[in-house]
């Protein structure tokens, strides 16, 4: 494919960066729509790469945002921008083939820390019969009274309920957090659905959907359930928007990447790093408590692909783990 040479760091309105990440973006990308976090554009190549700058080195979110066509170029361009400003790059959620490239042409090292989980809406959770638990939730949800609608026509009202909720349940998380962004609600609302769900008159939960159009379907942004909320909620929104995306022939919706149990295929890295890496992320699965967040997808039955971390350079510091944790929003 001939590059078409572009505007050099072209400076990009927050909608063109929302509507590179509907375009081509992946679960990951999703970070790109936070406004703490950099963009770099190519002079050459149509797309961008979303980073952010923690203890020396550019911590990139997921892959290249661009034509797949044009990702290794994207990228060597970034290499190059970030050597002349001496910053290491380490690359988060990037796919099995994208880090192999990476390893390859960077003689670096690549980590398999988790699992993009995604499901075929076709495919009903509560079908299987496995899936007891599930459907006892579900069921519980419905008998309280609970109810879930799409958000469809401006009302300044429900806006606000929604927004007071998202706050009062982000101030009401207790211990160490780490999550990927700040989540906008209405901010640059192509590309996003909302649902809600209803108890009484009050709205006890919410769902928001980012459009990824390169895998012809959805990626969950948030999913939060409220105090007041009657057990199964969430359960409950997750299998209603199973159901509308199932009518409307959707066939991919990923709930992110979800970290394994442990560490085990580690490529590039010294016996000692080896031993760092694997003792690092135990702890960080102990701290976060990051197990609790496979076993609530699990119940979906979901499919996977691998996630890997890559690092540019394999003789990395405890410093580079220490701005990776800065870039993921570790609060301790």
């Amino acid at each position: 494919m001939q590059l078409q040479e572009l505007p050099s760091q072209q400076k990009l309105s927050s909608q063109e960066i929302a509507d590179y990440v509907t375009r081509w973006g992946g679960s990951p990308s999703i970070a790109l729509l936070d406004p703490r976090c950099q963009i770099f554009t190519s002079r050459y190549a149509e797309g961008l790469i979303g980073y952010r700058l923690a203890a020396g080195a550019a911590v990139v979110f997921g892959e290249p945002v661009c034509d797949p066509a044009l990702k290794v170029s994207l990228a060597l361009e970034f290499e190059e921008h970030c050597k002349s400003h001496k910053k290491n790059i380490v690359y988060t959620q990037v796919s099995q083939e994208f880090g192999d490239w990476g390893v390859r042409h960077y003689n670096g090292a690549l980590i398999e820390v988790g699992h993009d989980f995604f499901v075929d809406p076709h495919l009903d959770p509560t079908a299987r019969r496995d899936a007891r638990m599930l459907r006892k939730k579900v069921k519980h949800a419905l008998t309280e009274g609970t109810s879930i609608h799409e958000y469809t026509s401006p009302q300044a009202e429900l806006e606000q309920a929604m927004e007071q909720a998202k706050q009062t349940w982000l101030k009401g998380r207790k211990g160490p957090q780490i999550y990927l962004s700040n989540i906008h609600l209405f901010n640059n609302r192509s590309g996003k659905r909302w649902f809600y769900a209803i108890k009484g008159n009050r709205l006890v939960g919410q769902c928001m959907l980012n459009q990824l159009e390169a895998r012809g379907g959805w990626v969950i942004n948030l999913l939060m359930a409220t105090p007041e909320a009657s057990g199964g909620t969430t359960e409950l929104l997750v299998v209603s928007i199973l159901e509308q995306l199932r009518k409307e022939n959707c066939q991919y919706l990923t709930f992110g990447m979800v970290p394994l149990d442990k560490i085990d295929r580690i490529t590039g890295l010294s016996t000692f790093s080896n031993w760092f890496t694997k003792t690092a992320f135990k702890g960080a699965n102990w701290m976060f408590k990051l197990d609790g967040k496979r076993k609530y997808w699990q119940k979906y039955k979901p499919y996977y692909e691998s996630s890997h971390l890559l690092f540019t350079n394999k003789k990395f510091m405890a410093r580079d783990m220490f701005g990776l944790m800065r870039a993921m929003n570790a609060r301790f």
